[in-house]
């Protein structure tokens, strides 16, 4: 096979974000050129993930230049000409390089209001970055984890040389990333999670009978299958989550449209959690994640690009199942109010023992 790589990375930028953690950047990873092999069952597999790939990537360019759009247009009918002058720079600039710099963290806005004192802070536009940022490197991390069942598969269907070029091309196409960029956990994709699965725990009413378990009695939980939503209004405690599987990663997406003295923890098989300061980023629907770094047993809470809590994990056992309480501070005359949905684990890979031949 004639691989292209060298040409592939020539023109990639494999990264979410680069050194500056302000930085989005839309990679530029094009599908390699490769000749299809007559009768190969799973070269559909290949196309079919690049496909989804690059529809991803396409989904997160829209989704920032939309939110430029948005805010060209709020510039415009204020009047302030400046303002519009400087999200038409920004527009330009993306459209032209594929990178944004724009500052998420909460001291950004401080900046913001002393520079334009009339105008406030974008904080939609914000939260469109953090989701898109979050696409960007959930889909890295799907093609990645695609490569890894790819060269699986060729080996298993014996056709060696084709699973040792995926395992080459593959190999040479993240190396990059690993070497040049960290995601915004701080820590870098490893190779347990290189080769893991992700499952949907929440697809249906049976499976949220399944998972989930009412919190505070007096409160309300509903299930709505349209939208794969769970709508939850109560005063402490929200839910539990449940699985009795292992996992290496947990996923969700979280809006909060009120929460009782501004309070919000995770607390993960007796893991503390505190989320109240990042509780003020989610007012819309915000990518929530949990990531496992083994090598410093530690775990860290990322809601959208920004560390919100971290713990020290003793208990060797910790992600051997999954019961995640979601509360927040008794007070009884304030409801918290939120939505919780697309709730998904990554499985880590069975030993190579339990694997089929």
């Amino acid at each position: 096979m004639k691989t292209l790589v060298t040409l592939l990375l020539s023109l990639a930028s494999v990264v979410a974000f680069a050194a500056e953690p302000t930085t989005l950047v839309i990679p530029k990873i094009t599908k390699p050129l490769v000749e299809p092999v007559e009768n190969d069952p799973l070269q559909a597999d290949y196309d079919k993930m690049w496909a989804e790939y690059e529809e991803a990537i396409k989904a997160a360019t829209a989704k920032v230049t939309e939110a430029l759009d948005r805010q060209s247009t709020k510039a415009a009918e204020s009047g302030d000409l400046d303002f519009v002058e400087v999200w038409e720079e920004m527009k330009k600039k993306f459209v032209e390089s594929a990178k944004l710099e724009w500052d998420t963290s909460s001291k950004a806005s401080l900046s913001w209001r002393k520079k334009y004192p009339k105008v406030p802070f974008p904080r939609d536009f914000s939260e469109a970055v953090r989701s898109a940022s979050s696409l960007i490197e959930n889909a890295r991390g799907i093609l990645e984890d695609s490569y890894a069942e790819l060269v699986k598969s060729y080996t298993k269907a014996k056709n060696i040389q084709r699973a040792k070029e995926l395992r080459e091309e593959g190999t040479e196409l993240f190396a990059k990333h690993r070497s040049s960029s960290k995601d915004s956990s701080g820590a870098q994709r490893t190779p347990l999670q290189a080769k893991a699965e992700w499952v949907a725990l929440i697809t249906d009413p049976d499976a949220f009978k399944l998972h989930w378990e009412m919190g505070n009695p007096k409160g309300q939980h509903s299930y709505d299958p349209d939208t794969g939503l769970i709508v939850i209004d109560s005063t402490d405690k929200l839910g539990t989550l449940k699985d009795g599987e292992p996992w290496g990663e947990l996923y969700f997406e979280m809006a909060v449209g009120q929460l009782s003295r501004g309070t919000l923890n995770l607390e993960i098989n007796g893991v503390i959690f505190k989320l109240g300061d990042a509780a003020m980023h989610m007012r819309t629907k915000t990518p929530v994640r949990v990531v496992f770094d083994e090598q410093k047993n530690l775990a860290t809470v990322i809601v959208g690009q920004i560390v919100a809590s971290k713990a020290t994990i003793t208990d060797s056992k910790w992600r051997d199942h999954l019961l995640c309480k979601f509360s927040t501070s008794a007070a009884t005359d304030n409801t918290a109010k939120v939505v919780i949905g697309n709730i998904r684990a990554c499985r880590p890979p069975k030993p190579l023992s339990t694997i089929a031949p």
